[in-house]
């Protein structure tokens, strides 16, 4: 009786085969991954040699092939966007976004898509939302910076619109600083500090002060709370500045300012946040309620207001 046969024992042979075809299929894989790596690497070569057009026809095939690729989606995204195929662009990071909704890269591409576009908020909502997935991300808070004085130069403008006959032209948006590849964004930016939950409530009894100090127009108190880096307008001196704030709070016989829908977002690791939050503004002559956008910082122990933006 072959008791081998009966048990199942597998013999030399059977096993030196077994092992040949693993081996076999392990050689595929790596040379399958490989390949694709190469795709990648040829696309990658030519956007640095400038031909964008034919990288965007390249990743076109590659992601009809391979449609569940995080890195084709990015590069067709990128080779459309160095190419100036802003919707093409558009869809295929969003596209991205369906497989991987975490990737703060993609979201900072889309901003930097929608501010070339002329659209303020909807790149501010993207690096929101990239900041959100990534808090530490430091290229969306420099866009995001970037943005911000931006738009504080331009409600500056329209500030001055409304007080002389001269109209002052209305900045077009920055251009913002795009992701190449996917794994460029993960450098965080160091910090320490409190946990997120403080230091929402550290920045909230800040802007109660801030808004109370207003509304007292404390304007001593109220400048105060403005750090002094504080990001001013295009060609504003910061004494000049000063002197309208001043003026502004002493004319009114009163003032009543609140704040609704307080939203505070922790960035760096808690060294630094961002606010916004609908402020309604009264007093004897004028109301008003706008959306303010403030970036805020800890120093010397206070959180200190670093860019104000009126929104719409």
């Amino acid at each position: 009786m072959n008791v081998q046969g009966c048990l199942n024992i597998p013999t030399v042979a059977n096993v030196r085969r077994l092992v040949g075809v693993r081996a076999l299929l392990f050689v595929l894989v790596i040379s399958t991954n490989t390949s694709l790596a190469d795709e990648l690497d040829v696309t990658r070569g030519l956007l640095a040699q400038g031909k964008t057009a034919a990288a965007f026809e390249q990743m076109q095939v590659y992601t009809a092939k391979h449609p569940r690729d995080i890195q084709g989606w990015f590069l067709l995204g990128w080779a459309a966007q160095a190419s100036q195929q802003l919707n093409q662009a558009i869809d295929a990071y969003e596209k991205l976004l369906q497989l991987r909704p975490d990737l703060p890269e993609a979201y900072n591409n889309l901003a930097v898509l929608y501010a070339a576009r002329g659209d303020d908020k909807r790149a501010r909502d993207y690096l929101f939302t990239a900041l959100n997935t990534h808090p530490s991300y430091a290229l969306a808070y420099q866009n995001l910076n970037q943005l911000y004085a931006s738009l504080a130069s331009n409600a500056y403008n329209r500030a001055l619109n409304t007080q002389t006959d001269d109209k002052v032209p209305t900045l077009p948006l920055p251009p913002l600083t795009p992701i190449e590849r996917v794994d460029d964004a993960r450098a965080p930016v160091r910090g320490a500090g409190e946990g997120p939950a403080e230091v929402k409530r550290q920045v909230q009894e800040m802007l109660t002060a801030w808004a109370h100090a207003w509304s007292k127009a404390d304007a001593d108190h109220y400048l105060k709370f403005y750090a002094p880096q504080f990001v001013l307008p295009d060609g504003v001196a910061r004494g000049d500045w000063e002197a309208q704030r001043r003026a502004r709070l002493s004319s009114p016989r009163f003032i009543e300012v609140k704040l609704r829908q307080v939203d505070v977002r922790p960035l760096e690791e808690s060294s630094l946040a961002l606010a916004n939050f609908d402020q309604l503004y009264r007093s004897d002559n004028f109301t008003d309620t706008v959306k303010k956008f403030l970036v805020v910082k800890k120093l010397g122990g206070r959180w200190l207001i670093m860019q104000e933006v009126t929104g719409s």
